[in-house]
């Protein structure tokens, strides 16, 4: 799974010091296209991915320079 972040109102950042994206990311996250789907980002690195009954746990990299979220699921 990968995610683009977008920043609205943030300063601008000069190009040689990428924004820290980690803090705008934690919490829940739903799926538009599915009803019971979410993501939950926490503080310590870890993501829990719900569908359904099903729950899946992973760890995350934030890529501030590139603006991505890598995530390992094992």
């Amino acid at each position: 799974m990968c995610l683009t972040l977008l920043g609205c109102g943030a300063e601008a950042a000069t190009p040689t010091e990428p924004v820290d994206y980690t803090q705008s990311i934690l919490g829940f996250w739903y799926a538009v296209e599915y009803e019971s789907e979410y993501v939950e980002f926490r503080a310590d690195g870890t993501v829990m991915d719900c569908f359904g009954t099903s729950i899946s746990y992973g760890e995350y990299l934030v890529d501030n320079e590139n603006a991505l979220i890598w995530v390992n699921f094992g």
